[in-house]
């Protein structure tokens, strides 16, 4: 949901996501769960902008891997800031 209360106007939402990868541990950082050590990959994906007033986005499934576990970001932009 679009946030009520925000100090100035989003103009836009991206979304980087990347997959957590338990054997990839050359120049990454490590994260610890209750049940092993994850690692996670360095490349961050992007998608396009996508309009304040779109209420729901779709990442292609060419881009995920049933089964693995990802990481997502949503950021947020005004006309003056990230």
């Amino acid at each position: 949901a679009y946030p009520t209360k925000t100090p100035v106007k989003i103009e836009s939402f991206q979304i980087n996501y990347r997959e957590l990868d338990e054997n990839r541990k050359q120049g990454v950082d490590a994260v610890e769960d209750e049940t092993s050590l994850i690692y996670k990959s360095s490349e961050w994906k992007t998608t396009e902008p996508i309009k304040s007033s779109q209420t729901s986005y779709l990442i292609d499934d060419v881009d995920l891997i049933e089964n693995h576990l990802y990481e997502f970001q949503l950021v947020s932009f005004s006309t003056y800031s990230k």
